[in-house]
């Protein structure tokens, strides 16, 4: 008898172990009687050294146990309760769960602890990339008819100006009706880049090569007070992209790390190589497995804080003067890496400067059709 339900036990510990989630027994006051690996690991602590304390003392930095232990409302429900918690740059799910004796006393709580932070990440990219195919379709779609008007505006315009002698009085205004409507037309050309409906014409390029093209003017730029430094890995893999696009792309980031350093500061331009496995790493939960290039474009600079980095790659969204800018440069940057079939993230803090990645998928040949095999 004894024997069985030491194997009894040994069996239920086994499950317990092999649940993928970190579990805990608590007791009615909500110290710990049992874990299983996964909560050994997530507190970083071997089983000996949890049995007894409570699980919220055992957190480092947790700012409001009472708040982020689902324990403490159970103890007044005697329900299930749950929680998020942001720690250490992670999102984790809490969840408790009563042990009720007949009378529906509380004798202990079964609480999880599953991390969520690629499932947050994930929400998070959805949302994002949600709300800039809207904007970008509304402003694609009135750059489009926009541009058919000024069109027949420039059209008309120098029909006039053709038809009129060099030296009468209305050639001055209807040549500044022509400058106004060039640089109308170079606005809706932004815009639908934004909305994906800019033409491109992509082909296998080496990103290095772009970038090293550029060094000059890049150089000439970001001006004196800033130390630019290209750091470029090489034997990059190809990407598929536009080649001019791209060129505007990394314009655009380095003009907005130059306007970030009005007191000078260091512009870094880096490219490097990254493969994706299969099971895609938590930080980067948007990229499908496979080989990638990656352009990143960082600056020592004033940074921004969460609201700003929720809505930088909106059109319009600016934080400088209205005379220093459209508020168009990182909506296009986004509009180019989607058109390219990338992806962008930012990262960036308050005086701890700003950083874009940039991740492009490698081109990859199409295979080569066996000998023999019927065409389709």
């Amino acid at each position: 008898m004894g024997f069985t339900a030491k194997l009894t036990h040994e069996r239920c510990q086994a499950v317990f172990d092999a649940l993928g989630h970190g579990v805990c027994l608590l007791d009615a006051q909500g110290r710990i009687e049992q874990v299983n690996r996964a909560m050994q690991a997530l507190l970083g602590k071997p089983t000996r050294e949890l049995i007894g304390h409570r699980p919220e003392d055992l957190i480092p930095g947790l700012p409001d146990p009472k708040k982020h232990c689902p324990f403490h409302r159970l103890r007044k429900t005697l329900q299930r309760e749950s929680a998020e918690l942001h720690l250490a740059g992670r999102w984790f799910q809490l969840t408790a769960d009563p042990m009720l004796d007949p009378k529906g006393r509380l004798t202990g709580a079964v609480v999880t602890v599953a991390d969520i932070t690629r499932q947050r990440s994930l929400e998070e990219q959805l949302r994002r990339s949600q709300k800039m195919e809207a904007v970008g379709r509304l402003a694609g779609g009135l750059a489009h008819n926009f541009n058919n008007l000024l069109t027949i505006i420039a059209g008309y315009s120098q029909m006039a100006l053709d038809g009129l002698p060099s030296q009468h009085e209305a050639r001055r205004d209807l040549a500044a009706i022509m400058e106004a409507t060039a640089r109308a037309t170079s606005l809706t050309r932004q815009l639908l880049t934004i909305g994906h409906r800019q033409r491109s014409r992509p082909r296998r390029i080496d990103l290095n090569q772009v970038v090293s093209r550029m060094r000059r003017i890049l150089h000439g730029v970001v001006g004196p007070r800033i130390q630019l430094e290209l750091l470029l890995k090489p034997r990059l893999g190809r990407i598929k992209a536009d080649p001019t696009l791209i060129e505007q792309l990394v314009m655009n980031l380095v003009v907005n790390a130059r306007d970030a350093m009005p007191k000078g500061g260091r512009v870094l331009v880096q490219t490097a190589e990254l493969r994706v496995p299969a099971q895609a790493p938590p930080d980067r939960p948007n990229l499908a497995p496979g080989r990638y290039v990656c352009l990143t474009i960082s600056d020592t600079g004033a940074g921004m804080d969460a609201e700003t980095r929720n809505h930088v790659f909106e059109p319009f969204f600016s934080t400088k003067p209205r005379s220093k800018g459209t508020g168009l440069g990182l909506s296009i940057v986004y509009g180019i890496v989607k058109q390219s079939g990338g992806d962008i993230e930012v990262d960036s803090e308050p005086g701890k400067g700003t950083t874009f990645r940039i991740w492009f998928p490698c081109w990859r040949p199409a295979s080569p059709r066996r000998r023999g095999a019927p065409r389709k």
